[in-house]
Order: C-alpha cells, then sequence, then structure tokens
C-alpha cells in the first residue's frame, strides 16, 4: 500500500499556500511539532479503503485526507485553504516520488476559532479530500 503523504506535503508547499504563511513552512503529518505557532497545516488520514479485485491485492486505495489549516489571521487563513483547495481540487495523474494518485478530489469543508485550544485566537478552517492511489 502507497500513502499519500508525500504528495500532500509536496502540493501544499506550493509558493501560493506558504505565502499565506509568510513564507514558512510548517507543513505536518499528524501532529505540529511542540512549540509551533500558526500558521501552520497538520494533514491526517482518515481512513482507507481498498478497490478489491478477484486476482489479487487492490490496485488501487482510496484515502480520506484532512487537510486543516491554521492562522491567527482570517483573511490570510482564507487565502490559504483557496490556494490549497485550488492546487489540489480535481487533480488527475500526478506523481511525487513514484506514488501516483489517479484523482484527488474536495469533499468538504468546515471552520471553527480555537480561543481555549491555542489561546491566540486561532482561526481554523479544515478541508476533506479523496485520493485515489495506485499501488502498482
Amino acid at each position: 500500500m502507497r500513502h499519500p503523504g508525500e504528495i500532500i506535503y509536496s502540493v501544499l508547499n506550493h509558493a501560493s499556500v506558504t505565502g499565506q504563511m509568510g513564507g514558512v513552512s510548517n507543513i505536518f503529518p499528524g501532529q505540529a511539532s511542540p512549540g509551533t505557532k500558526p500558521p501552520m497545516i497538520i494533514y491526517t488520514t482518515n481512513n482507507t479503503t481498498p478497490q478489491n479485485t478477484k486476482n489479487g491485492p487492490s490496485s488501487l486505495d482510496i484515502f480520506e485526507v484532512q487537510i486543516t489549516f491554521f492562522h491567527t489571521d482570517y483573511g490570510r487563513l482564507n487565502n490559504m485553504a483557496a490556494a490549497a483547495r485550488a492546487l489540489m481540487d480535481y487533480r488527475t495523474e500526478l506523481t511525487v516520488n513514484g506514488i501516483t494518485a489517479q484523482l484527488i478530489y474536495f469533499k468538504d469543508e468546515s471552520q471553527s476559532f480555537e480561543d481555549d485550544i491555542m489561546k491566540d485566537g486561532t482561526h481554523t478552517k479544515t478541508h476533506l479530500y479523496e485520493f485515489r492511489i495506485k499501488n502498482n
């Protein structure tokens, strides 16, 4: 099974996204490094579904990926999330380091304000994407 992590990082590390972060690449899988302050992006895989075949292992896995954007400036948060969506929504045949996404598409968005958790009035926006990753 191949994992979409390298593809996610590669796409999110684009200047149109990191420019909204002041040029900083605070992009993390799973959780941020201790002490990291916004702006930042954290991505996780929520679930993986194989496309089962009768002749052997799945040649395609479908990953639901959650990407959460954090910023203290609401306008920049929206710009950062919009730039990421423009780079990822309905991408086809994207290959990074030998891992190929047959298709990436946007599924959902939610947002919140984290005054209690971050103590600095951080705005968050969460995107859900589906990544169809080839296993061959």
